[in-house]
């Protein structure tokens, strides 16, 4: 772990190294110890981010900065522009994997496959503020799991 002394050094802007620098410096010295310059480069990696990772606006400010008193569009471009030659982080690509639609699918039950597919599709086409993609899945843990105690009760 890097001391205090070697967290006052930060390696160029932006790149891997250096927004992991940022991020040890704040957590071992804190928001505080941190100058302007690394407020803004530090925001920057989270509005960055939060398109690459989340595809949200570029203008959408995130938890740490609901005021976008942070917000710095050159800046945010030059880390997107670091990104997009491979310098930042890597986007894995997700696992394969069955979704409940597709096992509906298999086991002939329509019906429920659509339903399925419908969820899935309102939440990726979803365009909003957080806290209404947060509204929307919880109606829609709600509505399956209501569906789930409904069909797995016992009769007696």
């Amino acid at each position: 772990m890097p001391t205090g002394t070697d967290l006052m050094t930060l390696p160029q802007f932006p790149s891997g190294a250096h927004e992991k620098r940022l991020k040890e410096k704040l957590s071992e010295l804190g928001w505080v110890t941190m100058s302007t310059d690394e407020k803004m480069q530090w925001h920057s990696y989270v509005y960055a981010r939060r398109q690459v990772f989340l595809h949200l606006s570029p203008e959408s400010p995130p938890p740490t900065d609901p005021r976008k008193e942070w917000y710095f569009p050159r800046q945010v471009d030059e880390v997107m522009a670091g990104y997009k030659r491979g310098q930042l982080w890597r986007k894995e690509r997700a696992p394969e994997r069955i979704t409940p639609a597709m096992q509906a699918y298999q086991r002939g039950d329509y019906t429920e496959a659509e339903r399925l597919d419908n969820q899935d599709r309102a939440r990726r086409n979803f365009k909003g503020p957080d806290e209404e993609y947060v509204a929307l899945c919880v109606r829609q843990v709600r509505e399956n799991t209501r569906r789930f105690v409904f069909n797995t009760r016992t009769y007696k």
